[in-house]
């Protein structure tokens, strides 16, 4: 039988094709959207095209996230349901509502350790959110919603922290309009 060798410069390259690869697609990301529902969120109060909504942002004690921050993720959200709430098909009188977001978890992690191994320096944005009708301030829905990014490789080295962030204002606006008629990339319990 007789062994094929390639030239030097040709298995160098496989080699480093191979390692590069490896490190690309060196981990997976976890599913990491779940939302639960502490009190389902009624068909009737589902934010719709004409309902209005203001969201507050505040932390839980041991929590530490700058005013800004809270400001920006606020907006975030209410900017999306903004956009989204015309297409949802709700309909019913006017109400107005308040997402209160009280951040239970919110760490930016580390993107070396991310780019080190899989599951070191994990973003994590948890929150227990409460929808308010106003003006009694009246509590017509609440859910828990967790957004976890824990991917490992050379991708995950150069993610950074604000496109998590906006994919958990994304999935607290869809919770907020939705309920449990969540899209299938979340892990909804009912």
């Amino acid at each position: 039988m007789r062994r094929i060798q390639l030239p030097t410069k040709v298995s160098t390259f496989l080699t480093l094709v191979a390692v590069l690869l490896a490190l690309f697609l060196g981990g997976c990301e976890t599913p990491g959207r779940r939302v639960t529902f502490t009190q389902a969120l009624p068909k009737q109060h589902q934010i719709g095209a004409n309902d209005t909504i203001t969201v507050m942002v505040e932390a839980v004690q041991g929590v530490s996230v700058v005013d800004y921050e809270k400001q920006r993720l606020a907006q975030s959200i209410k900017q999306i349901i903004d956009a989204k709430k015309m297409n949802n098909a709700v309909s019913g009188p006017k109400h107005n509502y308040e997402l209160e977001v009280l951040l239970t978890q919110y760490e930016k992690g580390n993107r070396f350790a991310r780019f080190m191994l899989v599951g070191l320096g994990q973003i994590h944005i948890d929150a227990h959110v409460s929808v308010l009708a106003l003006p009694e301030r009246t509590k017509v829905g609440g859910f828990d919603f967790e957004r976890t990014f824990a991917r490992g490789g050379i991708i995950s080295g150069f993610t950074t922290f604000e496109p998590v962030e906006e994919e958990f204002a994304e999935g607290v606006a869809e919770a907020a309009m939705k309920g449990c008629a969540l899209p299938y990339h979340y892990w909804v319990v009912c």
